[in-house]
């Protein structure tokens, strides 16, 4: 994807500056959340695409088929959505009869992608041996970055904004929210003098992180299986020093029995509550 300076992301869309008071404490606190004003025209797939290839800027929005079927084959819900609201989704026949103008798209650089959560569409996407290329703003962490407590939901950020979304809204309309989206987060980002974390540190681990998961974990079976027998050996020993003190046998997976050593044979101090 291309290169931003360091710093904070230029928004994709200008969005007006938040208002702001001074907090309890005379530090300045974090702004109110920007308005969102959403637009979703739907648009025939193949004309998206055409128009798709054409724009600095697309956003995606992926999701599982609900009931995978001969048709779908088990294929992701792919939906693209432009600046302007034109949106459309893609799936089953559709998706099988613009797979390939499809995909050629999503693998591509240019134009840029944008969305909520772009490594788990990544994820979803990689499953049906198709790449994602030119990743760029991602609702989920420029939320994340404005506050790390709770897990962002677009559905809630729409809200708090003033744009309300279905919680069964179409895949398209999903995919025309993150635009407005992304453009108000990325301007409370900004306001916030947290573009650094965003532009620097989230979406560049979210990168390394998508190439973790598919590239996996490098294992060493062979010494797995040499600590196995090592650990089996040691629980052996263990369990004889066990009944070797209580002079005899332990059911060390029974809490009563475990109890009665520990507590009367060993006369271990018995906790409570208070303790």
């Amino acid at each position: 994807s291309p290169r931003r300076a360091r710093g904070a992301p230029a928004p994709a869309h200008p969005t007006p500056p938040r208002a702001e008071g001074p907090g309890e404490d005379g530090a300045a606190p974090a702004a109110a959340p920007t308005r969102v004003a959403l637009r979703a025209v739907e648009t025939d797939p193949a004309a998206l695409l055409k128009a798709a290839a054409k724009e600095p800027l697309v956003a995606l929005a992926v999701a599982e088929p609900d009931q995978p079927d001969l048709l779908s084959d088990g294929l992701p819900a792919v939906a693209l959505a432009l600046p302007d609201g034109r949106a459309a989704e893609f799936s089953g026949p559709v998706f099988a009869k613009n797979r390939k103008a499809l995909e050629a798209l999503l693998a591509a650089a240019a134009p840029a992608k944008a969305g909520h959560d772009l490594k788990d569409a990544a994820r979803l996407l990689r499953g049906a041996g198709i790449s994602l290329g030119g990743s760029a703003g991602d609702t989920y962490l420029a939320a994340y970055c404005l506050n790390p407590g709770p897990r962002p939901d677009l559905h809630d950020l729409l809200v708090a904004r003033g744009a309300p979304l279905a919680e069964d809204a179409p895949l398209a309309v999903r995919a025309a929210a993150v635009p407005p989206l992304l453009s108000a987060l990325e301007a409370e980002i900004m306001a916030d003098g947290l573009g650094g974390l965003y532009a620097d540190v989230e979406l560049p681990a979210r990168e390394a992180l998508r190439a973790m998961e598919s590239a996996g974990v490098l294992v060493d079976g062979a010494y797995l299986e040499l600590l196995k027998d090592e650990f089996a050996a040691r629980i052996v020993q263990v369990l004889r020093e066990v009944e070797k003190a209580a002079g005899r046998p332990v059911n060390v997976a029974s809490t009563k029995q475990l109890g009665a050593f520990l507590y009367d044979d060993l006369k271990l101090h018995v906790p409570h509550e208070t303790d």
